[in-house]
Formats: structure tokens, C-alpha cells, sequence
């Protein structure tokens, strides 16, 4: 059980709330337990203590439960969201909200212990699964463990980068050679240089012990975005680290880059409004 993370309790009424953030110290789950009595509270508190987990009830004056949770994502998306209500008919809307979990009145120091485990297996989702790390915010960059990984081709280069611009998607090699030589005609030549500059990629990969992160089907190429973290995907993800990192250069060495560098740009200017 990771007893480290931190824990705030938000409920409009006094008596509950103490009950709450007394239940969730006696379950010793968590490093820290404290409590808000108003949503605005709970805001300018996390603003300043972000928390890994927030225990919030639904049916509160002014700002309610669901309005405060979306607020909540909003500055923090990797918080866990746990409702902690009596009314059961707000469920579907708690989940509707993509809330982590839901504890109805009264809870126990079971119920928190139980949803601490819960936790756990959440959280998991939000830490860097592999050792790598991809860099598209100015030039790109592949690092293992902190060290840049050398490419034997720079080509072969700007196809992973490519892929990773895709987020997955499968490409194939006639629109691969469209990017790399534009509009000169993919004849059988160019077809040979492809492979080329395919087998160098997988073949650098090998040598980092990242080939993973590559999958290579006969007719299509695409990354694994699950194996690997990336400024690109954290930013679309709205963490609040590569939020604060984009300064509006991707992928700079690359021209097929701008449509996305665009896409980014009008997102990091609504997410600064």
C-alpha cells in the first residue's frame, strides 16, 4: 500500500467532514488527511497543496460536488476523484464525470482501506511506464533513462518522429515516403532507401533496448504511445508540467510538423484563457 499520498476531504457540513477526515486518518492509508467545508475553499487550497486524492461530497450549496470535480480535473488530471454521498441517484452522473470512485454514507475505515487499494491500481495509470522519454517541444529527442538516444541515420530519425506526431495511428509506407522525399515519385529505389532507413530505426531501437516501443506490421508502422512518456501526449493530456513547457516549438526540424504545431498552439492559448 503507497502511504504517501496526500488527501483532501471536502463536505458542506462540519460534523461529516471531522467524520470523514477522521475515518480516512484511521485507515492509515494516506500521508496526509485534511478537509474544506466550501468548494471555493477546496480551490484555492489545492492551488496551492495539490493533492493525490480528493474525497468530495455532491450535494453541496453554491458549487456542487460535480461542478467543483470538473474544476478539480481541470487544474489537476491525474487527482483521483472519489464522490462520498446518500444519494445514489447522483451516480450516473459522478461516472458520466469520469470520477475514480463512489462511497456512499456513512463509510467506514473499511470502506477507505478498500478504496485506498483501489487507489493504488489508479494511480498506476498516471506513472511513466518505461524508461523512456520522447521530447517534441523544440527539437526532437529520444532519451532512455536520461541519456539521447544516436541515431545511425537521420532519417531514420524523423520517421519515429513521425509516427510519434501520429499517436499510434498505422502508417504506411507509400505516406512515410511522402513525408521524407514529398513529391518525388516512390519508385522501386525509393522503396530500397525506405528499408533502409526502416531497418536503422529498428536496429537503434535494438541497441537502446527500446524496440518496444516500435511495432512494424507488414503493411503498416506506428508507435506504442502506452510504452513510453512524451511532452506531445502529456500536454493533449492537460498535465500541468508540459503545459507549463510548451512555449509553441514542436518538432522544429520537420515541416510536416506545422498543421500539429498549429493545433497546439490554438489549444495552449484556450487552455491560458
Amino acid at each position: 500500500m503507497d502511504q504517501t499520498m496526500k488527501v483532501l476531504c471536502i463536505d458542506d457540513e462540519p460534523i461529516i467532514l471531522q467524520q470523514i477526515t477522521q475515518i480516512c486518518r484511521e485507515s492509515e492509508c494516506f500521508a496526509s488527511v485534511n478537509g474544506c467545508l466550501k468548494a471555493e475553499e477546496a480551490l484555492t487550497y489545492l492551488e496551492a497543496n495539490p493533492v493525490d486524492v480528493v474525497f468530495l461530497d455532491i450535494n453541496m450549496p453554491g458549487m456542487n460536488g460535480l461542478s467543483l470535480a470538473e474544476k478539480i480535473k481541470e487544474l489537476y488530471p491525474e487527482t483521483v476523484l472519489v464522490f462520498v454521498t446518500s444519494y445514489l441517484e447522483y451516480a450516473i452522473d459522478a461516472f458520466q464525470l469520469h470520477a475514480d470512485g463512489y462511497l456512499t454514507k456513512p463509510i467506514s475505515v473499511e470502506d477507505i482501506q478498500k478504496e485506498a487499494a483501489h487507489i493504488n491500481q489508479l494511480k498506476q495509470r498516471f506513472q511513466p511506464k518505461t524508461d523512456v522519454f520522447i521530447q517534441t517541444f523544440g527539437n526532437f529527442e529520444v532519451y532512455v533513462k536520461g541519456t539521447p538516444v544516436r541515431f545511425e541515420r537521420r532519417k531514420s530519425k524523423e520517421i519515429l518522429a513521425y509516427l510519434v506526431d501520429k499517436r499510434g495511428t498505422g502508417v504506411s509506407r507509400a505516406e512515410l515516403a511522402s513525408i521524407i522525399w514529398e513529391d518525388e515519385l516512390y519508385d522501386h529505389s525509393k522503396q530500397k532507401q525506405l528499408d533502409v532507413f526502416i531497418q536503422s530505426l529498428k536496429k537503434t531501437l535494438a541497441a537502446y533496448d527500446i524496440q518496444f516501443i516500435f511495432d512494424l506490421q507488414k503493411r503498416e508502422l506506428r508507435v506504442d504511445p502506452s510504452s513510453f512518456q512524451c511532452d506531445f501526449y502529456d500536454f493533449l493530456d492537460g498535465k500541468a508540467n508540459a503545459k507549463m513547457s510548451y512555449c509553441g516549438s514542436y518538432l522544429d526540424a520537420y515541416s510536416w510538423a506545422e498543421y500539429t504545431k498549429a493545433y497546439l498552439s490554438h489549444k495552449g492559448l484556450n487552455l491560458k484563457a
